[in-house]
C-alpha cells in the first residue's frame, strides 16, 4: 500500500497489484538474449531464478527491490519461462549477500547502468536546479528528477530518499528566488503586495485568492480572460 505522499507521484514506477497474464508476459517475459544472460552468469535452479528476476526487476522499476518483496505472482512466471518449478525459491539475500551483489554487479555490467550512489544525488540537484526556475510541484520536480537519472542510466534511489532530496532542494532553490526578488523591490512594491492578502469585509475572497485561478481551457473567450489577468499582474507593481 502506498502512503498518501507517494501515491500521486505517478512518474515513479511501483509496484503494482495483481497482474494479467498479458502484463506479465509484457513486463516479465524472458527474451531470448536475457536467457543467454541468465544461463551465463548463474547456476543451478535458484541462482538462475534469482538472476532473471532481479534482472527484470530492475528493468521495469528502475532500481532493485528486495527479493522478499518479490511477488509471489512474477516469481513464479519468471520460474516457468525459464522452464522451473513455479514454487522454485529465490537466494536468501540475507544468508547470501555476496551472491546478490554479484548479480546486481552483472547486470549493471551488462546494461551499462550504475548505483544511485554513484553520482546520482548531484544528477538530482542539477535537474531540480533547473526545473524549479520555472516549476513548483514537487510531483513534477520528482518527474525531472526520474528523467534525469534514467538518461543518466542511473538506479533510481527509494522514493522516501528522492523525495526528501527534491524538497530540500525545492525548498532552497525557491528560497533564494524569493530573497532575490524581495531585495529588488522598494517600500511602495513592498505594500502592494501585502495588500493582496487583505480581506475586505464585503469581498468573498482576498485578491490574492482570486489570482490564482488554474488556467482554463485555451479557447478564444479564454485567452482573452488571461490576457486580462497578464495586464492586472502587470499593474500590481507598475
Amino acid at each position: 500500500m502506498l502512503s498518501d505522499k507517494a501515491a500521486w507521484c505517478s512518474a515513479y514506477p511501483w509496484l503494482r497489484g495483481r497482474l494479467t497474464e498479458k502484463e506479465l508476459e509484457a513486463d516479465y517475459g524472458l527474451s531470448d538474449t536475457e536467457r543467454q544472460f541468465v544461463s551465463r552468469r548463474a547456476y543451478g535452479p535458484t541462482g538462475r531464478l534469482t538472476l532473471a528476476v532481479l534482472l527484470k526487476m530492475r528493468r521495469r522499476l528502475g532500481r532493485f527491490v528486495a527479493l522478499t518483496d518479490v511477488p509471489e505472482q512474477i516469481r513464479d512466471h519468471v520460474a516457468t519461462a525459464l522452464g522451473l518449478p513455479p514454487q522454485t525459491l529465490l537466494v536468501d539475500e540475507v544468508g547470501r549477500p555476496a551472491t546478490v551483489h554479484r548479480y546486481r554487479t552483472a547486470i549493471r555490467e551488462h546494461w551499462g547502468s550504475r548505483p544511485f550512489a554513484d553520482g546520482g544525488r548531484a544528477i538530482v540537484l542539477e535537474a531540480v536546479h533547473r526545473g524549479a526556475q520555472t516549476m513548483s510541484d514537487p510531483a513534477d520536480l520528482i518527474s525531472a528528477s526520474i528523467e534525469a537519472l534514467v538518461k543518466a542510466h542511473v538506479e533510481l534511489p527509494a522514493f522516501s530518499t528522492l523525495d526528501r532530496l527534491v524538497g530540500s532542494a525545492r525548498e532552497a532553490i525557491h528560497g533564494a528566488i524569493y530573497a532575490r526578488i524581495d531585495a529588488a523591490l522598494n517600500d511602495a512594491q513592498r505594500r502592494a503586495l501585502d495588500g493582496l492578502l487583505e480581506h475586505p469585509a464585503v469581498e468573498h475572497l482576498n485578491t490574492f485568492s482570486r489570482l490564482k485561478p488554474s488556467p482554463r481551457p485555451p479557447t478564444l473567450k479564454h485567452r482573452g480572460q488571461w490576457t486580462d489577468r497578464l495586464a492586472e499582474l502587470d499593474a500590481i507593481l507598475d
